[in-house]
């Protein structure tokens, strides 16, 4: 076999180019801070990149809706609060009502008491959530679950 100056010169150049090549794809891992740059580098590498940003993209929806739930179930607790307090008063003002010594007048401003509270609990019973929601709707959030009927 015969060695040429330019088999010499070809074989040199397509190691530098080849070399280069490299080099060129090195550079670009860095700037990127990743190692697959296109799925054909790693195609068993790149299912796996993809599976775990699915997992992430998943636990960050999870996370989402714990936090909303969250939000959701102090306000609903709030709200439960402030009704036990509500009966509460109610209770009161019934036993103060029981008692002889009032007059019409008491028991009507005790009953007018009793009807603002009334409100307060119809109020409270159809409290909206930050997304306008009922909280107590049920599967009607859109829809205002209580109403009263009457005096």
């Amino acid at each position: 076999m015969r060695i040429s100056t330019s088999l010499i010169f070809n074989n040199a150049l397509r190691s530098i180019q080849t070399q280069q090549a490299q080099l060129v794809r090195t550079q670009n891992q860095l700037a990127s801070g990743t190692k697959i740059l296109s799925p054909a580098d790693d195609p068993a590498g790149s299912k796996r990149l993809l599976d775990l940003r699915q997992s992430l993209e998943l636990n960050d929806q999870f996370k989402t809706n714990a936090d909303a739930a969250m939000t959701r179930l102090t306000l609903e607790e709030s709200s439960l609060d402030a009704v036990t307090n509500v009966l509460q008063r109610v209770r009161e003002l019934a036993i103060q009502a029981n008692s002889v010594t009032l007059s019409d007048s008491d028991r009507q401003a005790l009953g007018a008491e009793v009807s603002q509270r009334l409100q307060e609990l119809l109020g409270l019973a159809n409290t909206k959530d930050g997304n306008n929601e009922y909280l107590f709707g049920g599967f009607s959030t859109g829809t205002r679950p209580f109403t009263q009927v009457g005096n």
